[in-house]
């Protein structure tokens, strides 16, 4: 089985932009290359708004059972962010969480970036 370890659905990113821009476009570059599934989170997740962006990743796991293996984005430092782990970890069952200090502007060593950490860690997310 091959698994792209590192991959992104979505058409917006501030940061770079995606000429694949749809699932299906992304199913149908998968199978042409012979990936059977990919870890994948969704650009707008970090690039403005988190909770959509995994709610739209949530659609596309749902739509393409086995072919995407799902990391939540969070912003530490927002208020929802402690939520958005007990909902992706906790009741999506999601075991990927995927934090970006450089694109999102906070420090990684912070004492939220510690406390979302921890709180993933008790549903064995990587």
């Amino acid at each position: 089985m091959i698994i792209d370890g590192h991959a992104h659905i979505g058409t917006y990113s501030k940061f770079y932009h995606l000429r694949v821009q749809t699932v299906p476009q992304t199913i149908e570059r998968m199978d042409a290359a012979g990936i059977q599934a990919m870890v994948v989170s969704h650009l707008m997740s970090f690039s403005y708004d988190f909770v959509e962006g995994n709610r739209l990743l949530k659609e596309a796991v749902e739509k393409h059972p086995g072919r995407f293996i799902p990391f939540f984005n969070i912003h530490p430092h927002y208020d929802e962010a402690a939520v958005e782990v007990e909902k992706c970890a906790g009741d999506w069952g999601w075991r990927g969480l995927k934090l970006h200090p450089q694109y999102q502007m906070y420090r990684a060593n912070c004492s939220a970036v510690k406390k979302v950490i921890e709180q993933a860690a008790k549903y064995n997310c990587v």
